[in-house]
């Protein structure tokens, strides 16, 4: 009885009818809504979606064949399929190529790996009745940099692949195009003739669209982009969209021709993300989706915008049109037949 009476002393025990409310401290800061003026909305998604359309396999590829092209006698080493079991994601009879090594040759200094395949096949004759049909599939996995000096020449970490399915016959083509790229891409060699986003990007995008008697394009995933210099109107400086387009080649009566289904958003430097939805992808989006747009837009070619997941009575109408002005156009058939023989011979 007297420990009781002790703890009891030091620790006075609260009445049962006290009911006041605990003391948590002065409320959170609310954030407030960034200012939309100066802001052209509508030329905004439309860089947004220029700049998705190119984050494709041609951009790694490029600074890898580049770079391969490069390659002397023993530096790096050059293996037939994976150069050792240590790495994820090679099965042991792949039967691809990879370099691996960490060397200096000239003022070149190759440090890591890189795996890759590619193949092409063609069956046909384009003038006959039947038309020829072309496949063609790449894919890159590494975890690599070329340097040049102090400088970036082409770096890779992540896993890339494309595909590309055409048939050409007499007054008639369709052709299948589609890309994922997940992992980080810098360096001049990747981008050279590209003055969109030369310091590179992280991404997790994933392409497929359609061209000849059916004009179509999905895009969903995310960029990253490392440089200022490279942040859309000098500001937003990572892209995030979920779409489904279609056409006028080929589209049905049921599907909208001014509009994408589902939303773009891009995201400013203090990590405020703006977001236009259109009409929902699925089913499923108009009750479980992140935002409480009901009722959607219809099909005028226009989104409503949210700025921090909060609704700003705003509509943005870009104008995607030039989507299919030819700026989905696949890679040419014969970049799929990449030989290093042809690389690594002198000219």
């Amino acid at each position: 009885m007297i420990a009781t009476l002790a703890i009891a002393a030091i620790f006075p025990l609260k009445a049962c009818s006290d009911d006041a409310p605990p003391d948590v401290g002065d409320p959170p800061e609310q954030l407030v809504v960034p200012s939309l003026d100066g802001i052209d909305l509508d030329n905004l998604y439309v860089e947004a979606v220029q700049r998705a359309i190119t984050n494709d396999m041609r951009v790694p590829w490029q600074g890898h064949t580049t770079t391969v092209g490069q390659i002397t006698p023993g530096c790096p080493d050059v293996y037939t399929g994976a150069p050792t079991d240590m790495i994820d994601g090679i099965d042991d009879d792949a039967k691809g190529l990879s370099w691996y090594d960490h060397c200096t040759a000239g003022d070149l200094q190759f440090f890591g790996f890189q795996y890759w395949e590619a193949q092409a096949h063609a069956t046909g004759d384009p003038t006959s009745l039947e038309g020829r049909s072309i496949e063609g599939e790449r894919m890159l996995l590494g975890d690599g940099t070329v340097s040049q000096g102090q400088d970036a020449l082409f770096e890779f970490k992540g896993t890339a692949s494309d595909a590309l399915n055409r048939q050409d016959a007499p007054d008639y083509t369709r052709w299948t195009y589609t890309s994922l790229v997940d992992g980080t891409v810098t360096g001049q060699a990747a981008f050279a003739g590209n003055d969109i986003h030369p310091s590179g990007y992280r991404t997790d995008t994933y392409l497929l669209y359609t061209g000849g008697d059916v004009d179509s394009l999905e895009a969903r995933g995310n960029i990253y982009y490392f440089g200022a210099d490279d942040m859309i109107d000098g500001k937003f400086d990572s892209i995030a969209l979920d779409i489904e387009f279609h056409g006028p080649t080929g589209i049905t009566p049921d599907i909208c021709p001014t509009e994408p289904l589902g939303w773009i958003g891009v995201r400013d430097s203090d990590a405020f993300w703006y977001d236009v939805v259109f009409e929902p992808r699925h089913d499923d989006d108009a009750t479980d989706s992140d935002y409480p747009d009901d009722p959607y837009t219809s099909c005028d070619g226009c989104g409503n915008l949210y700025v921090r997941g909060v609704p700003q009575n705003v509509l943005v109408c870009p104008d995607l049109s030039f989507l299919w002005d030819g700026a989905l156009t696949p890679p040419d058939a014969d970049e799929f037949a990449y030989s290093i023989r042809d690389q690594l011979e002198d000219p």
